[in-house]
């Protein structure tokens, strides 16, 4: 009898501690589900969308603009999210969905920084400025179509030199860092272009 009961004491002691193992194991897988999830929250909550008009540029004979602003094209362009938080976004809401071809969708008008890196013409006539959003060039590419007559202070510009494009998304590649190519619009150069537009709409997404 002696033994028996030792035996069932050790059996009911390893139940409890393999029932205390699981027990433990479904309280931790839990716990980081709801960090990875707070997390999500978090990163999606800093994600802020700002659309905003530009100052206009003053002729040769006009005397310095007013503080007011007016819009560039037939709508505003965003601001943010940034190229890089775009792609983020994407990647993070699912990697593998097939991309919905631009030409069905609204045109996605955006104003966004880079860093010049080169230029290269087509046979078409039209010209494909390379900027990357990281000053030190591993950032996302942003591809911009234009027709060169229009900018021709293109051609002296240095390698690394901030430029502000404004134009409709075209297409976008998520493989390595990331590719947005842009039908461009307007090209501005100054270094504190956020201090001339006046923002249309902000708004953080829930």
């Amino acid at each position: 009898m002696g033994k028996e009961t030792i035996k069932r004491k050790e059996l009911f002691i390893l139940i409890a501690v393999l029932l205390g193992f699981v027990i433990l194991l479904f309280v931790a897988n839990m716990y980081f589900r709801e960090r990875q999830v707070t997390d999500k929250d978090k990163q999606e909550e800093e994600i802020e969308v700002v659309e905003g008009t530009i100052s206009r540029e003053p002729s040769q004979d006009e005397a310095e603009p007013e503080k007011s602003s007016e819009t560039i094209g037939s709508t505003a362009f965003f601001i943010k999210p940034s190229a890089a938080e775009m792609l983020t976004a994407l990647r993070e809401s699912d990697p593998y969905a097939p991309q919905q071809p631009p030409e069905d969708s609204p045109p996605l008008k955006v104003m966004w920084p880079g860093y010049f890196f080169s230029f290269e013409q087509q046979d078409d006539g039209t010209t494909i400025v390379q900027l990357d959003v990281d000053e030190n060039g591993f950032g996302v590419v942003l591809l911009c179509t234009l027709n060169l007559a229009d900018f021709p202070e293109i051609e002296n510009l240095e390698p690394g030199k901030k430029v502000w494009v404004a134009g409709i998304v075209t297409s976008i590649d998520m493989e390595g860092t990331g590719t947005v190519q842009i039908d461009a619009e307007h090209i501005r150069y100054e270094e504190s272009l956020l201090e001339a537009i006046k923002p249309a709409s902000s708004m953080s997404s829930e």
